[in-house]
């Protein structure tokens, strides 16, 4: 094997150049934006074991416009109510395969993925190290239409209304159940 080293002056560059012939430029389609607000509660974590829809976990769906091409979520979780919640973010198509998914420390998280229009997705917010935990989600939804483009009312994760209960859980953690008990 024989090795070797060239060492040459440097030539200035005169930022000119020979074209190399005629451009086609591709119009770049113009992208528009829909924005839509959730808000919701994940009363307990359970580290992730997703034992019971509505306590440690919820399910947030929402369906995508007709000319949607991607979407991102960005999930915040209130920081007032006492130490810092840890909750996950998912993001799951309509057959339940999960698409994205965040778990980062603390109570920000972020999820995106290309999507198709006109159909549902899920948002799963999972408590992981938590106390009740409300939680807000900015979905943004990248659509070609300008007709699409927009914002979308502010709704709860269940799209409704928001009724408050106090609950008693009871975790077994021999056998693994959790039961629930409205107390007011």
């Amino acid at each position: 094997m024989t090795t070797g080293r060239l060492e040459v002056a440097a030539v200035p560059a005169h930022g000119s150049q020979p074209p190399d012939g005629e451009a086609d430029l591709v119009p770049r389609p113009e992208t528009f934006h829909f924005i839509e607000e959730f808000t919701g509660i994940v009363p307990l974590g359970s580290v992730g074991l997703e034992l019971v829809e509505g306590v440690d976990y919820v399910n947030v769906p929402f369906t995508t416009k007709p000319s949607a091409t991607g979407v991102v979520g960005t999930l915040t979780a209130d920081v007032s109510a006492g130490p810092l919640p840890d909750l996950d973010f998912f993001l799951y198509d309509d057959q339940g395969n999960e698409l994205d998914s965040s778990g980062n420390f603390g109570p920000n998280e972020e999820v995106g993925a290309p999507v198709q229009g006109s159909r549902t997705y899920v948002y799963r917010v999972q408590g992981l190290a938590n106390g009740p935990s409300a939680f807000r989600i900015v979905s943004d939804q990248q659509v070609d239409d300008p007709a699409d483009a927009g914002t979308g009312s502010a709704g709860g994760a269940s799209g409704g209304s928001v009724t408050s209960y106090v609950l008693r859980f009871t975790v077994d953690p021999i056998t693994g159940t959790v039961t629930t008990q409205v107390l007011e």
